[in-house]
């Protein structure tokens, strides 16, 4: 991989991790206005309360995180780059 693959690459990561971010704030805003704990929301969604607060604190799960996000109804899309 070249030097300014990796500098792509590297750029997509953070802007990842940035977007990602903001879902989950998202998701914990929504949780918090539905009046619903962790261990409520892992109930509705046959998970692990301790998976939805990993997830809330940055644990990086696209499934749980579009599984929570649909819930909500907070829409999601991923696209994908090659390089």
């Amino acid at each position: 991989m070249s030097e300014n693959e990796q500098k792509d690459v590297h750029d997509n990561l953070s802007e990842f991790k940035k977007v990602y971010t903001n879902i989950v704030q998202l998701i914990i805003a929504a949780r918090i206005a539905s009046g619903l704990s962790k261990k409520d929301l892992a109930e509705m969604l046959n998970e692990d309360r301790r998976k939805i607060a990993a997830l809330e604190n940055g644990l990086f799960c696209i499934e749980l995180l579009l599984k929570v996000a649909n819930l909500f109804s907070i829409e999601v899309k991923l696209t994908h780059k090659s390089f």
